[in-house]
């Protein structure tokens, strides 16, 4: 009798936690969305009062400007700075993405591909002189 009671209650508490999770992880995609739309305005507000086409300088130099800041956000969110900041600059990167049509970047199926000189052989190993 006292290991049925055991297991009912242990049954309890994993059904709790899983309905905790599942909240707070529905309460954590309510936010991501509600950030996605704020910037989806923020950017056809942006693009409607300085259109690329008549302002081709300031839009490259925005761009930039976007992409240098998409690049810090995601190293803050890749070296596990505040969760709920690099969630809200995901969905911030992908409205800017899909409102302002940039480009996301390329991917490399392997590092000798990359051609920059990075995975030239025998590079990895320390000499000794």
């Amino acid at each position: 009798m006292d290991d049925n009671y055991r297991k009912q209650k242990q049954s309890e508490i994993a059904e709790r936690q899983a309905a905790k999770a599942a909240a707070e992880a529905d309460k954590k995609e309510k936010l991501s969305n509600a950030q996605y739309d704020r910037s989806v305005r923020k950017y056809e507000r942006e693009l409607e009062l300085d259109p690329p086409d008549k302002n081709p300088i300031g839009y490259k130099l925005r761009k930039f400007e976007d992409a240098v800041g998409d690049k810090v956000r995601s190293a803050g969110a890749f070296f596990g700075s505040n969760r709920m900041t690099s969630q809200d600059d995901a969905a911030q990167m992908k409205a800017r993405q899909d409102v302002k049509g940039y480009a996301s970047g390329g991917s490399v199926s392997s590092a000798s591909k990359r051609a920059d000189g990075i995975a030239t052989k025998g590079k990895t190993r320390g000499r000794m002189c």
